[in-house]
């Protein structure tokens, strides 16, 4: 179980850059605007599996295996891993105990051979990972950043916002669960499976 535990750190494209690309040149909708790039991000998001801008995250699951699925990419740092025992406390457990790894998949959290397994309580998702993941957001051109996003995930922001607002423009009101064909491409290029 994911839950994002903040708002997510800046936006992939700014409403001035996306009037740029659709060629709008009034003011009259950036409201609009703004609240289709968050639509759209959390669309690519949910159709990728890809975290676009940082967030700060807590992954749950029932039990203890070797290696701990990270369900977001790209893994920035791992905060904590912790777990609920017997008597319903939570405890942390030693981060020299394990280590991110990345896989072609993703990121995993592998345990080193020192750790051993404690018992866990009777609670639903006793074992908990708290990281954070996600690209930088802004443009790395001007100031080089760490973890630039694919051009790839910007273009799927612009044709979904795109399309629903030329949709507004003729209809009066959004299918916001029509997306273009484009669109579905570039996520099936970037779908992370986990």
């Amino acid at each position: 179980m994911l839950r994002r535990l903040g708002l997510p750190q800046g936006k992939v494209i700014s409403v001035e850059q996306l009037k740029a690309h659709l060629r709008i040149d009034t003011a009259d909708d950036d409201g609009l605007l703004a609240s289709y790039i968050e639509a759209a991000t959390a669309t690519v998001e949910d159709r990728t599996g890809l975290i676009l801008t940082t967030a700060e995250f807590r992954a749950s699951v029932e039990a203890w295996s070797a290696t701990l699925a990270v369900p977001a990419y790209p893994l920035r740092a791992v905060t904590s891993v912790t777990y609920i025992d017997r008597s319903g406390a939570e405890i942390t457990i030693d981060a020299d105990l394990y280590e991110p790894v990345e896989t072609d998949e993703g990121f995993d959290i592998r345990f080193r051979s020192a750790f051993s397994a404690p018992a866990l309580g009777d609670l639903a998702y006793p074992v908990i990972v708290r990281f954070e993941a996600g690209y930088d957001a802004g443009d790395p051109a001007p100031n080089p950043v760490l973890l630039p996003p694919d051009p790839r995930d910007r273009q799927m922001i612009i044709m979904l916002v795109g399309h629903w607002y030329k949709q507004v423009e003729a209809t009066g009101t959004a299918d916001l669960q029509s997306v273009p064909f484009g669109f579905e491409m570039l996520a099936a290029q970037r779908r992370i499976y986990r």
